[in-house]
C-alpha cells in the first residue's frame, strides 16, 4: 500500500466526558466541498494506537497528553496534511515547506 496523502483546512474538536472519555478532530477540505480529509484520534497516554484507515478515511493516534501541541499545530499552521502509511502503521501532521520567521500566528 501507498502513503496517502489529505489535505485540510478545516476543523472541529469534540472534546467529551462522562461515560465516553474520548477527544477527536475532525478535519475537512474546504476545497473538496468539506469532504472529511481525516481524523486526529487522542488515547490514554497508557494505550497505543497504530494510525491507519477506516473505512478509507485516515486516522492518526496520539496520546491525550500531546492534545495541546496538536491543536497548537492546527491553530497556527497553514497548509496542513494529514498523511499515513497503513502497511507500515505510521502517520503524521504535515506542513509545507515554510520560510523561517513566518510568525503565521502573529
Amino acid at each position: 500500500m501507498t502513503i496517502l496523502q489529505e489535505d485540510f483546512d478545516r476543523y472541529f474538536i469534540n472534546y467529551y466526558c462522562g461515560k465516553y472519555d474520548d477527544i477527536f478532530i475532525q478535519c475537512y477540505n474546504s476545497q473538496k466541498n468539506y469532504k472529511v480529509a481525516g481524523y486526529i484520534d487522542f488515547y490514554p497516554d497508557s494505550t497505543k494506537w497504530d494510525p491507519g484507515l477506516v473505512n478509507g478515511v485516515i486516522h492518526l493516534c496520539y496520546p491525550k497528553s500531546h492534545f495541546n501541541d496538536i491543536i497548537n499545530i492546527i491553530r497556527y499552521e497553514k497548509p496542513l496534511s494529514l498523511i499515513v502509511d497503513p502497511q507500515n502503521k505510521y502517520g503524521y501532521i504535515a506542513t509545507a515547506i515554510e520560510p523561517v520567521g513566518e510568525q503565521e500566528g502573529v
